[in-house]
């Protein structure tokens, strides 16, 4: 764990498009929710973007691969979709006790507005959790990632992992240019028409 958050804080320091906000119980002074929004202000994906390694987990083990497959089905259609300038939510969290007080949208607020603001898109990679705070602000969903792996003789861990990854795909979300979506007329951009959603 501290390997992957010494990883997630120096690539943060190294990247001038991420921009972490946080929220904070004014009462305890504790945090209570954050977000990471990269902000892109052209295209990202015009060079190959590296491939993520889960130093979190030991070399070799099997939920180091597995964690590596994930995110690799995850980010393939990303230079596809996302190769224009735009707002991506790339994680949000909220502790448990503070869940369904206004904390997550906050941080989705500030984001939606930023890409008002600049005139972009906006994306988000979310759960079931997540789905209708992003649907309330103007995000839509264009696909569920059903992510398969493979194991030869997978682990309890693993089989867990993988249930627990297929039965809650991931909902890739879009948020046109200042939100509003009409269904059938809206024009994805990179389909370049309209599609029903």
């Amino acid at each position: 764990m501290k390997a992957g958050a010494a990883l997630q804080l120096a690539g943060t320091v190294a990247d001038p498009h991420d921009h972490w906000l946080k929220v904070v119980d004014t009462s305890t002074g504790k945090i209570v929710a954050g977000a990471l929004w990269k902000i892109y202000t052209e295209n990202p994906y015009r060079t190959p973007v590296p491939k993520l390694d889960a130093v979190w987990w030991p070399e070799g083990s099997e939920m180091r691969e597995l964690t590596n497959e994930m995110y690799a089905q995850l980010s393939r259609d990303r230079p596809r979709m996302m190769g224009r300038p735009h707002c991506y939510l790339y994680n949000i969290f909220t502790h448990p006790s503070y869940r369904h007080r206004g904390a997550a949208s906050l941080l989705v607020d500030w984001g939606t507005r930023l890409a008002d603001k600049m005139g972009v898109e906006a994306y988000v990679e979310g759960s079931y959790l997540g789905k209708s705070l992003y649907e309330k602000r103007g995000f839509v969903v264009i696909e569920y990632k059903h992510m398969q792996f493979e194991n030869e003789n997978p682990s309890e861990e693993w089989k867990r992992a993988v249930h627990d990854l297929q039965a809650n795909p991931t909902a890739t979300m879009w948020r046109p240019v200042g939100g509003k979506y009409e269904k059938g007329k809206t024009v994805i951009p990179w389909e370049g028409k309209p599609r029903e959603i």
